[in-house]
């Protein structure tokens, strides 16, 4: 399963029709509690989760997935990831707990996703 972690809903829409079409199943979730208490832990599963959220910063949700021994594959998204970022990817990047697949920067290529969902 692939969850998608995003406080935007339209956005949360689009990446689960791009996943689905891409012949993975997802879930959309569309905040950091509901993804806590809706995951369901598959060998194969991946989190697609958006930097960016009101609730929580990325690393408070490092925190939370860590107190909820909740170890699953992230995908980070974000329009902030670019160069000029660098500190927070490799900040992010730095997890003892969840494997960082990768960091997709808005727009993205969708080949760059499936590749990073298949690894």
């Amino acid at each position: 399963m692939i969850y998608i972690l995003d406080d935007d809903e339209a956005m949360a829409d689009s990446m689960f029709w791009l996943v689905t079409a891409m012949g993975f199943s997802a879930k959309v979730c569309l905040n950091p509690a509901q993804f806590i208490k809706e995951y369901q832990p598959e060998p194969s599963d991946k989190l697609i989760v958006d930097i960016r959220m009101p609730e929580i910063s990325p690393y408070e949700f490092r925190v939370e997935l860590k107190k909820h021994n909740i170890q699953i594959p992230l995908i980070y998204v974000s329009a902030l990831i670019d160069d000029g970022r660098s500190d927070l990817v490799k900040t992010l990047s730095n997890n003892d707990f969840n494997q960082v697949l990768g960091f997709l920067s808005k727009p993205f290529e969708p080949e760059h996703l499936q590749n990073l969902l298949a690894a």
